[in-house]
Order: C-alpha cells, then sequence, then structure tokens
C-alpha cells in the first residue's frame, strides 16, 4: 500500500507538476499553517488518499471492545501555493429557525 505522499508524487509526475513534498496540501493542511484559500481557487488536484478512522470491535478471543485505525481512501483536493494566502477560516453564524407564521382563521 502506498503512502499519501507516494501517491500525490507518482500524480503529479504523471501530470508534469514537481512535487517537493510541500507544495500540495489539502485545505485542512494549508488551514493548519493559518493560509486560506483565495476565493475562486479551483482544487489544482483531486484525488483519492488515504485517511485514517476509529472503529470499534471485539475481541474474538478475551470478548472485549476495543477500537482499532483503520484506513479508507477518500477524495481530497489539493491546492498549491499559488493558491492560497495568509489568512484564517471564517466560521459562518448559525442560522437560528425562521419563527414559525400564525394562521389566521
Amino acid at each position: 500500500m502506498a503512502t499519501n505522499k507516494q501517491m500525490i508524487e507518482e500524480t503529479s509526475m504523471m501530470i508534469g507538476f514537481e512535487y517537493d513534498g510541500e507544495n500540495l496540501k489539502t485545505f485542512q493542511e494549508w488551514a493548519k499553517e493559518g493560509m486560506i484559500v483565495k476565493k475562486g481557487e479551483k482544487a489544482f488536484l483531486a484525488m483519492d488518499l488515504w485517511k485514517p478512522f476509529k472503529k470499534k470491535v471485539k475481541d474474538e478471543e478475551s470478548g472485549e471492545e476495543k477500537e482499532e485505525t483503520r484506513f479508507m481512501l477518500k477524495l481530497s483536493h489539493l491546492f498549491t501555493p499559488d493558491q492560497v494566502e495568509k489568512g484564517e477560516i471564517k466560521k459562518k453564524a448559525k442560522k437560528k429557525p425562521a419563527a414559525k407564521k400564525k394562521k389566521i382563521a
């Protein structure tokens, strides 16, 4: 099983992009570095990458329930440094449910 970096590197070579291990990142990876994707930018590359998740399983011998880390392929969108800028993600304000209109008989 190839790692995410290996898969990105292989795909980058196929399209002629010079990947150095740091110049293609997901939205969340850029956000952790204090960067945001510029408005209107589309992902440079979209591909399936391994994403870890936790699964509760029963141990067959002891019968105890334990948590395992497993992996699944998820579609990921990758952006280049030219597509991001310094900034913070703006959180959307939660909308209040609309008040119910009273019916007049």
